[in-house]
């Protein structure tokens, strides 16, 4: 759940920009979002680290204990690989 929100959260800016782009610079576009969700489904870190920019900021958004709605904030892709890159008995396929 929290990785579909975190990867919403990626892909919302990007779907402003697409109708503006002509079919070669949504190529490129598209090129680490592909890259995202097959390094995801593959279990693949270092496919997914090729889709980041050197500089990342994540978020998680959830419900606390209490139920009450927070944003997580964080500058470093390492968890987010190692839990894709770990084994883990599901497939991350958000294709």
């Amino acid at each position: 759940m929290i990785i579909r929100i975190l990867l919403f959260i990626l892909w919302l800016p990007l779907c402003q920009i697409g109708f503006a782009q002509s079919s070669l610079e949504k190529e490129e576009i598209m090129k680490p979002i592909n890259m995202l969700f097959e390094g995801m489904q593959k279990g693949d870190s270092a496919l997914l680290h090729r889709a980041f920019s050197k500089q990342v900021t994540l978020a998680t958004i959830g419900m606390d204990k209490d139920k009450k709605p927070f944003i997580k904030h964080e500058s470093s892709l390492e968890g987010f690989l190692q839990v894709v890159g770990s084994p883990h008995g599901q497939t991350f396929n958000e294709m």
